[in-house]
């Protein structure tokens, strides 16, 4: 899992505000944009970008306007703009804050049975 931590040199967010154009406004592969959308949110949408749970440890309390372009890791496949920064680095230049890897309780789903219905 990652912690979501405010970087040295504090945050470079810019203020949203909660209305009824908050929320993601698009998302992918190395782009995450959203408008008016707290940190437990930005982390969350984090979480589903990075596919590892991100856990908001920044200790900020208002509602930001959210613009992240990085250049998303693909395995062995080499990305199409090597240019880019990597997810850490974009959060740490863009946002002013960082994700740290730490261990920590992760819920999970485990099916301990399975069987074919009986016919009736």
């Amino acid at each position: 899992m990652y912690a979501l931590v405010v970087a040295k040199g504090g945050p470079k967010l810019t203020p949203g505000v909660l209305d009824e154009t908050s929320g993601p406004s698009s998302s992918g592969r190395g782009l995450l944009k959203t408008k008016g959308e707290n940190m437990r949110g930005f982390s969350d949408m984090l979480s589903d970008s990075l596919e590892r749970v991100v856990v908001d440890k920044t200790g900020l309390t208002g509602v930001y306007d959210f613009a992240l372009k990085w250049t998303p890791d693909l395995g062995d496949t080499p990305p199409k703009d090597n240019d880019g920064p990597s997810v850490f680095t974009a959060i740490q230049e863009q946002l002013g804050l960082k994700l740290e890897p730490q261990k920590g309780p992760v819920e999970m789903f485990v099916i301990d049975h399975v069987q074919k219905p009986s016919d009736n």
